[in-house]
């Protein structure tokens, strides 16, 4: 019996991504991706601020030259790494799309193995 609450698949797929925590931006890099959000792995010795006050909290992530908004919905520390689970907002669902759709594509001749 699984206990995973997730609706959505995830691949695990490594995307270089800003995110803007309490006005630092911190650069990070995803753990897994899905079409409604990711995790993305930031150093613990980057984040000088406590997590806790940033959850249910609305962030904005950038791509290159895309800018998403998205809620943390959790975090946990694995060893030096802070995973940070961040939901994608509506009104930033078809950039993220289009992120996802371009690194698939790009890494199809690799494999692509699930989260």
């Amino acid at each position: 019996m699984s206990f995973d609450r997730r609706c959505l698949k995830r691949v695990a797929l490594p995307i270089a991504i800003k995110i803007v925590l309490a006005g630092e931006r911190l650069a990070g890099i995803t753990r897994d991706i899905s079409p409604k959000g990711l995790c993305l792995e930031i150093s613990t010795l980057r984040v000088k601020m406590n997590l806790l006050g940033i959850l249910n909290t609305t962030v904005t992530l950038i791509f290159e030259n895309e800018i998403m908004s998205g809620t943390v919905r959790w975090y946990t520390v694995e060893e030096a790494t802070y995973q940070i689970g961040v939901s994608i907002e509506r009104q930033s669902k078809s950039s993220w799309k289009k992120i996802i759709d371009q690194h698939l594509r790009h890494d199809l001749g690799r494999a692509v193995k699930p989260a």
